[in-house]
């Protein structure tokens, strides 16, 4: 703000200049000169015009230029009371008005407001003014000049609502990426971290959190030189990529991890720098590890196992088998694996021998009923070499939350000895049975002559011992002599 002094300073600057010797030049080339100033001012893209200091602040003076600018004529401008108070914007008036006071304090003022166009649109006008004094150091008129700025001002206005727009975007940005589940980290071409996700900092024990600004070697100055060759290749614009990759901590342990780093480009099309996402897989990596030693034991006890042990989906395929089921099938696991219960290499019988039903075999009992089946014995016919092998039959359906069979876990084992065996059985016990029945008509008295020990059989003849024993019993004879007999019908014979 000027003081008393510099704006009397200000006011006796113009009257010496007023009062400087006049260079007396020829009528004819003052009015050439006058005439080029109006040209200028008129071809000028800036309007000049002086007003009163005072009241309404009414034109006193305004170049042509007017015209093309705001479509008005200077007389329009110079003969009408108020004319330029009211073309200014309602909204800008009273701002205009404030900044009068700033005038008369500094001697000289700018501001840019609204002013009516004589087609009724409004165009933005930066307006500067100055103030002339007389030699009493008072306000007598006011010097101007005035350009229109509305591309300016519109362009301004664009600018800020990008600004605002995109400013809101990044804010939006850097909140989205750092509450991402994911490790995230945005850098420069320069490898200085731009963002960085929260996940990204306590994943990789990061005790500093303000890292943005920061270069990425120096938060880990003991980066593998492999990463740091990731890093240039795709400040190169190459997008690489690892599904499990191994990072050697500090400490000596491994982190298992799974990452992306592709470069991010400004809006020239060069490379402003690189996104890395990562995920710690280590957790995952051990879970999968210990999956595999348990699946790797499970095997193991399986094909280690004395019964067969086969897995139906629940279209009846067969989606695991050990080693005894196809030993007991006749089958490899390439041939089973696969394999549906309509198969022609299937062949049950009941056991009577007769043709099992397709719908009584036991995994379609299982599907059709959901419920388990127990020792079921059925014969199967053995692909390899046709024999007719007999099993015991244990079936157990696995259900799922929805309540559909998930699969079906079939164990079985041989019993064709055993089944012989019981047949071998029970013929025998048939035959005791018989031979019983036949040794009870022995049981009793029997008639037998004292002299020739014939019996008497039950028609009341005599017949031979023998036969009558072998008929009654089955039991055969061979004759032969003992001792006694031999010494006393055959004495040559005896040895005593």
């Amino acid at each position: 703000m000027k003081s008393k002094e510099n704006h009397q300073q200000t006011k006796q600057d113009d009257k010496v200049r007023l009062n400087q010797p006049t260079d007396y030049r020829s009528q004819k080339d003052t009015e050439a000169e006058i005439k080029r100033l109006k040209y200028l001012l008129a071809t000028s893209p800036t309007i000049t015009y002086t007003c009163e200091a005072f009241g309404s602040f009414d034109a006193t003076f305004i170049t042509e230029n007017l015209t093309e600018i705001l479509g008005y004529l200077p007389s329009e401008f110079l003969d009408t009371p108020n004319f330029w108070i009211d073309h200014i914007h309602p909204d800008d008036k009273e701002h205009v008005f404030n900044g009068f006071s700033t005038l008369f304090e500094n001697g000289s003022h700018d501001h840019e407001y609204r002013f009516k166009h004589k087609d009724g649109h409004y165009v933005w006008m930066h307006d500067k003014d100055k103030i002339i004094y007389d030699a009493d150091a008072n306000p007598i008129e006011i010097i101007g000049s005035w350009k229109e700025i509305t591309a300016r001002k519109l362009a301004e206005e664009e600018l800020i609502s990008i600004n605002e727009k995109y400013g809101h975007m990044l804010n939006l940005m850097h909140l989205v990426i750092s509450h991402a589940r994911s490790a995230i980290a945005v850098h420069d071409r320069d490898l200085n971290y731009v963002y960085v996700s929260d996940r990204y900092l306590e994943e990789y024990g990061i005790k500093e959190k303000n890292v943005i600004g920061k270069h990425h070697y120096e938060i880990f100055p003991d980066l593998p030189q492999k990463w740091r060759d990731v890093h240039q290749r795709c400040l190169k614009g190459e997008v690489l990529s690892a599904e499990e990759d191994p990072y050697n901590k500090e400490d000596g342990s491994i982190d298992w991890t799974r990452w992306e780093c592709r470069p991010w480009y400004e809006s020239d099309g060069t490379v402003g720098g690189i996104i890395v996402y990562t995920e710690v897989i280590t957790q995952r990596k051990m879970a999968e590890e210990a999956l595999r030693t348990s699946e790797k034991e499970l095997q193991t006890l399986l094909h280690s196992i004395q019964f067969g042990v086969v897995v139906h989906g629940p279209d009846t395929k067969i989606i695991q088998c050990n080693r005894t089921s196809q030993e007991l099938l006749g089958l490899t696991e390439e041939q089973m694996l696969g394999k549906e219960v309509i198969d022609p290499a299937w062949k049950f019988c009941n056991e009577d021998g007769s043709n099992m039903p397709l719908e009584e075999y036991p995994i379609n009992q299982v599907l059709t009923n959901k419920n388990v089946l127990s020792n079921f014995i059925a014969g199967v016919n053995k692909p390899d070499t046709s024999d007719l092998i007999w099993l015991l039959i244990n079936a157990v359906p696995e259900i799922g939350s929805d309540g559909n069979i998930i699969r079906v876990i079939v164990t079985f084992i041989d019993i064709s000895e055993r089944r012989q065996t019981e047949e071998e059985r029970e013929k025998l016990i048939e035959e005791l049975q018989k031979a019983l029945a036949e040794i009870k008509t022995l049981r009793g008295i029997l008639p037998i002559c004292s002299f020739c020990k014939n019996i008497r059989n039950d028609e009341g003849y005599y017949e031979q011992i023998e036969g009558y024993i072998h008929k009654h019993s089955g039991v055969d004879f061979s004759h032969t002599i003992c001792p006694t007999c031999l010494k006393k019908h055959y004495p040559e014979y005896s040895k005593d």
